[in-house]
């Protein structure tokens, strides 16, 4: 938009601000005022000049502007996002419009001093002048940013499109009605749905007592809470069926010599008299 306060005699010649008048008159919709324009009109006012000098007739190209209607679909009646906002320019012409118009505003703060002027003097028409490229900025600023947004927003939509393309090659022989993303899980009922697993509320998942203290052959072997009958828990080893015998011979057996080798005890060190026998 056009700064409302600004004076176009700024950029433009007594002459030249002539002719812009009169193509406020013929070619733009707003009100004539001596505002500064804006960039769009500013590229607009230098083609309808340099057309004027080239033809010799009015600058008016409308076979070669798009009108709004265009952008619309006529079969789905969705548009264009990049066609809809400026449908009369692309946005590469719309932004070599903004660098003109920056520099044209530029060239005119430099006439003035620029912003390193040396001088303390204040100087309203200098002060108009940055007013002036700053706004111009601004617009500009604001034009990427709307560029920004409309290339996200096609850029979602174009990425629609494809995903709906690549998901129909998936199984070519059926019908794609609608796309989904997303898995879902259904139940086939082949599973063990009516099987469940229960713990009593006594259950210990702690680690247990290690693997050698389960052998009854060990030194250190202790009867657990399930231990067969005949154990007597909490005695250093078992007794079963136990009877005591002399040193004799006749007592003595194959096993009774296996069970006290695997004892690591000396023949020295066995005590004399009675022993226990474990059957």
């Amino acid at each position: 938009m056009p700064h409302a306060t600004l004076p176009a005699s700024l950029i433009f010649s007594p002459k030249g601000l002539k002719h812009f008048r009169r193509w406020q008159i013929q070619c733009s919709t707003r009100k004539p005022s001596d505002s500064i324009p804006s960039a769009l009109e500013y590229a607009a006012f230098v083609q309808w000049r340099k057309q004027r000098r080239e033809y010799g007739f009015s600058a008016l190209g409308w076979s070669d502007e798009r009108r709004d209607d265009d952008a619309i679909s006529p079969s789905c009646g969705s548009g264009h996002r990049s066609s809809r906002v400026r449908p009369a320019k692309c946005p590469l012409c719309v932004i070599r419009a903004h660098l003109q118009f920056q520099t044209v505003l530029a060239d005119a703060w430099a006439n003035l001093g620029g912003p390193f002027a040396y001088t303390l003097e204040e100087s309203p028409e200098r002060e108009a002048a940055q007013e002036a490229w700053y706004w111009a900025k601004l617009e500009l600023v604001k034009t990427i940013y709307e560029y920004e947004l409309e290339n996200m927003s096609e850029s979602a939509v174009i990425g629609d499109a494809l995903d709906l393309y690549w998901s129909s090659l998936l199984d070519p022989f059926e019908k794609q009605v609608e796309v989904k993303v997303g898995l879902e899980r259904t139940d086939s009922g082949l599973g063990m749905s009516g099987k469940r697993v229960r713990f009593k509320e006594n259950t210990v998942f702690k680690v247990g007592r290690q693997q050698r203290y389960f052998g009854r052959k060990s030194v250190v072997y202790e009867p657990g809470k399930y231990a067969c009958g005949g154990f007597k828990e909490g005695d250093s080893g078992f007794e079963k069926d136990e009877e005591v015998v002399g040193t004799d011979s006749e007592y003595a057996s194959d096993s009774e010599d296996e069970d006290e080798d695997e004892s690591d005890q000396d023949d020295d060190d066995c005590p004399e008299g009675d022993f226990i026998v474990f059957g």
